[in-house]
């Protein structure tokens, strides 16, 4: 079934749910990590609407991208405070890796994303 839309709306919804994800690539790219959840999050939400497993899928792939590059952050920001820590210098322990590293270094490659996207269109065939 088409979840709660109309059926004439099913076209509509796959479209707002691609576009979010889209969006959600871009906010991605840019290494703006709550944007790009939250417009995985809605673009699940509107695939889920419509029963359209194969998109869910390729969206959930792009938030799991974004939990792996949270986990390097946080990765990232424990070396350096234990660095810190261990050279003395305690008070330098509270800057985060946001700060001292370059958001690329951390943030998914662009080729990454794509690479991840090419993969769950395969699946789809």
């Amino acid at each position: 079934g088409a979840g709660p839309f109309h059926a004439d709306m099913s076209p509509l919804a796959r479209r707002l749910g691609a576009v979010l994800n889209e969006l959600g690539r871009h906010h991605l790219r840019r290494g703006e990590l709550a944007k790009a959840e939250t417009c995985f999050k809605d673009s699940f939400t509107s695939f889920a609407h419509v029963d359209d497993a194969p998109n869910k899928a390729l969206v959930l792939i792009n938030f799991a991208t974004v939990s792996r590059t949270r986990s390097r952050l946080l990765r990232a920001e424990r070396e350096r405070a234990i660095e810190e820590m261990q050279r003395g210098g305690v008070q330098g322990a509270s800057t985060s890796a946001a700060e001292s590293s370059p958001r690329s270094e951390l943030a998914p490659r662009s080729d990454e994303i794509d690479e991840l996207a090419a993969a769950a269109q395969q699946q789809r065939r």
